[in-house]
Parts: C-alpha cells; sequence; structure tokens
C-alpha cells in the first residue's frame, strides 16, 4: 500500500493526474516522489507535496490530509483502489474505466464526470455536476457506479448515458437534467426541475414527491419489480461499502410513474410517490 500524507494546506489549486493505481503500481518510491504535477502555474514535483511512504505494488493507494484544493485524483484510473481520507478537490474520478474510489469526506464539482466504470463512493456531500458531460461534450458519465452517502449539488447526472447515481441525501436543481440514459437514484429531497429535457432513463425520489415540469404527464401505479429490485441493491451496496445507516434505507412506498420530458424524446421516467 502507497501512503502519500498532504505536507500542508495550501489556497492555490494542485492538478495532480499522476495519482492513479494502475499507473504508480509499478514505480518505485523515488520514481513517484519526482513526478510532476501542477502546483497553481508552476511545475513541482510530488515529493514536494506529499510524504511517500510504502509501495503501490498492490494496486492501493491511500491519500491523508487536506487535499481540498487537489485536482483530477485517479482521473482516467483503469484499476485498483484509491482511498482518501478527508476531503477532495475538483474532478475526481473523471473518465475513470475501473477499479475504486472511496472519499471519506466530502469531494468537490465535476466529481466521476464523463467515467465508464469502475465505482466512486463518497461519505460526505459533494459539489456540483456529478457523473455530468463537460460542456459542450455530448455524454456524461457512461458506466459504473457513484455511491454518495450525502447530499449533492446542481445539475446531478447532466447528460448522463450509462451507469447508476445513489444519493442519501439531498440535490440541487435540475437532478437528470438532457439525461439520456441510465438510473438516478435520491433518498432525500430533489432540487426543483429534475429531468429537464430527459430523454430515456429513470429518476427514482421513493420518499419525496417533487414538482414536476408540465412537460412530464402521469402514467399511473407502477405495476412492476423495478423498484422492489433497485432497493435490494442499493442495499447490497450500502453494505458492500460499510455505510451503515449513511443511506437511508427506511422501506420504498409505492411509487407512481411520469412519463417525459415530452419537448424532448419522452422516454424518461420518474418514479416518486403518488
Amino acid at each position: 500500500m502507497l501512503t502519500l500524507t498532504r505536507l500542508e494546506s495550501d489556497p492555490v489549486p494542485l492538478e495532480a493526474e499522476c495519482l492513479r493505481p494502475d499507473t504508480l503500481s509499478a514505480l518505485d518510491t523515488n520514481t513517484i516522489a519526482k513526478l510532476t504535477v501542477w502546483h497553481g502555474k508552476q511545475k513541482a514535483e510530488l515529493g514536494e507535496l506529499f510524504s511517500v511512504h510504502g509501495s503501490a505494488s498492490d494496486g492501493t493507494i491511500v491519500l491523508k490530509g487536506d487535499c481540498s484544493r487537489v485536482k483530477l485524483v485517479g482521473s482516467g484510473m483503469t484499476a485498483g483502489t484509491l482511498r482518501i481520507e478527508g476531503p477532495i478537490g475538483m474532478h475526481t474520478g473523471t473518465s475513470m474505466r475501473g477499479g475504486t474510489i472511496r472519499v471519506e469526506g466530502d469531494a468537490d464539482d465535476w466529481l466521476g464526470a464523463e467515467m465508464h466504470g469502475g465505482t466512486i463512493v463518497v461519505t460526505g456531500n459533494t459539489g456540483h455536476h456529478v457523473g455530468a458531460a463537460y460542456r459542450g461534450a455530448l455524454r456524461g458519465m457512461r458506466g459504473g457506479e457513484i455511491i454518495i452517502a450525502g447530499s449533492t449539488g446542481d445539475e446531478l447526472a447532466s447528460t448522463m448515458r450509462r451507469g447508476l447515481i445513489v444519493v442519501g441525501g439531498d440535490t440541487g436543481v435540475f437532478p437528470g437534467i438532457n439525461l439520456l440514459a441510465g438510473t438516478v437514484v435520491v433518498l432525500g429531497k430533489p432540487g426543483i426541475r429534475p429531468g429537464a429535457a430527459m430523454r430515456r432513463g429513470s429518476l427514482l425520489f421513493p420518499h419525496h414527491r417533487p414538482e414536476l415540469l408540465p412537460t412530464f404527464r402521469g402514467a399511473g401505479p407502477l405495476d412492476s419489480v423495478f423498484p422492489s429490485l433497485y432497493f435490494r441493491h442499493v442495499q447490497e451496496l450500502a453494505k458492500r461499502h460499510n455505510l451503515g445507516q449513511a443511506l437511508n434505507l427506511k422501506p420504498w412506498p409505492a411509487l407512481v410513474r411520469h412519463s417525459g420530458d415530452l419537448v424532448t424524446l419522452g422516454k424518461g421516467e420518474i418514479l416518486c410517490p403518488a
């Protein structure tokens, strides 16, 4: 296991795309310490900003300390385990294709943006644009799972194409905006205008009925095992990732289905209490 400890908190952003277990597993400690990172506009060596101990040969990296201004950690990773013991900065896990990232704290904006696979678990809260597409891109998250025990910001799963996002708390505005496909489960209170311009996919709000846009129409009671299967799957995720009581796993009531958004293809659905 490779342990990287932030030497001191610094308001200057640090871009550290090199912090991914699949690429560090073949490197020795001295080589890792000399990897180039961007500290603001200046190049720096990783060892100038982190203490480096252990080996990543087993595919496991642990980040410690205040990393709230460290960006792009785990970006593009394909395998391994990255555990972050504390807050983490923007763009964590973007475009990742495999492996597991666990954040034991809060995560900033663009968590898991345009990810293709793997798993991201956050025990705290997250910022805006989780699992979203970057501005001008055609697709956001395209596979994998994101589990957030706390609340999240605006435009959750924007332009998401495939995968699963589970949020234990509340969301900001426009959850599921431009959703192309995939499933989003929000156990807390969703923000306003959910599913705006969604084409396909499913938004599940089992405990709160949001105010829906007029371009959604009621499709009656849901005669399907789909919600119960997802409830069991969320239970399994909570157990597998040791989230315990962090997720609100009280039984889901009977849900009704609303189809839309009729300003687009209109084949998406929002499931919520009657």
